[in-house]
């Protein structure tokens, strides 16, 4: 009978030991979400995406439409330098020493829902980062006119030279 209660002892330890580790997030990686309230209106001005509403200079809203704006930006800040030319504030810190931030940019219309790292792996010196829609849980409508909304990576630094980013 000891016998059998310490075998399904360590049979629940392995089991939880497994699920714990599952979600685990590689080269601790953080997703904010709505990293566009830190960034220079410049730079999100000059990076607009493609079907994004925005305001002109006139204050009118206009759509970026056509083949001449992107459907998405990304960019990997490795410095300081590459930083502060895109971020006006960043309220966490960062040691571009140890660490890197990925901006991905495209046009939704999920307003502020936030979205969350679904996996991200390495594959020589590109970085693939699936992301996915936090599951909206209160009520009222969420969808709003699309606008650009830019999803920020920041992890340890890597080697590498392309971030591609997937939405799940």
């Amino acid at each position: 009978m000891t016998k059998k209660i310490l075998i399904l002892g360590v049979a629940i330890i392995m089991a939880l030991g497994l699920f714990a580790c599952g979600d685990k997030i590689p080269y601790n990686a953080v997703m904010y979400s709505n990293a566009n309230d830190w960034m220079s209106e410049e730079f999100l001005k000059e990076k607009i995406t493609r079907g994004s509403h925005y305001r002109n200079e006139e204050g009118e809203m206009v759509s970026a439409d056509g083949e001449s704006y992107p459907k998405t930006n990304t960019f990997i800040f490795l410095t300081s330098e590459e930083f502060e030319k895109a971020f006006d504030e960043f309220p966490h810190e960062i040691d571009f020493e140890k660490e890197m931030l990925i901006l991905h940019m495209f046009t939704a219309m999920t307003g502020s829902q936030p979205y969350n790292i679904a996996s991200l792996s390495l594959d020589g010196t590109i970085i693939m980062v699936e992301y996915k829609l936090q599951r909206y849980s209160g009520n009222g409508d969420v969808a709003t006119a699309p606008g650009q909304r830019c999803l920020l990576v920041k992890m340890d630094k890597l080697e590498i030279t392309l971030a591609e980013f997937t939405k799940k």
